[in-house]
């Protein structure tokens, strides 16, 4: 009977195999309780959004850019040429609009006043609108933002 192999090369024995065993068990018991304590609320829930919030805006807007332009249409397909390039200049437009270094920077009374500027500026209703799609409306552009 061949002996098993180690992926460092050296032979494994039984002993192996049970340490292995023992500290999957530790770790899945530690992960067990510490869902535990989320669920009662003694320790809260961890936050994918406080980590991600923090990188930079244009990381961000890459991402989503590259998204879009590869399956952010209809049915999973790109979005059109003109849209990607719309959705690319209103993106800059809103960074610089509300001096964005994060996603943090986002507030909703800022945005309104940048709407608020566009319509003083008199910007038709549906730009002014499509750029608040942009921003925080409906569908996967709203959803970038949140």
């Amino acid at each position: 009977m061949a002996v098993p192999v180690h992926r460092t090369g050296r032979e494994t024995d039984e002993s192996d195999r049970l340490q292995r065993r023992g500290e999957t068990r530790r770790l899945a018991a530690q992960l067990a309780l510490e869902a535990d304590e989320i669920r009662r609320g003694v320790r809260e829930a961890p936050q994918a959004a406080e980590t991600e919030s923090l990188k930079p805006i244009q990381e961000h807007v890459d991402a989503y850019l590259t998204w879009g332009r590869t399956q952010g249409g209809r049915g999973g397909r790109p979005w059109a040429h003109y849209y990607a390039a719309q959705q690319e200049t209103r993106l800059g437009w809103w960074t610089k609009a509300l001096k964005l270094t994060t996603l943090r920077d986002i507030t909703l009374s800022d945005v309104e006043k940048a709407l608020q500027g566009e319509v003083k500026r008199g910007l038709a209703g549906k730009t002014v609108s499509d750029k608040a799609m942009t921003v925080g409306g409906g569908g996967k552009v709203g959803q970038f933002w949140r």
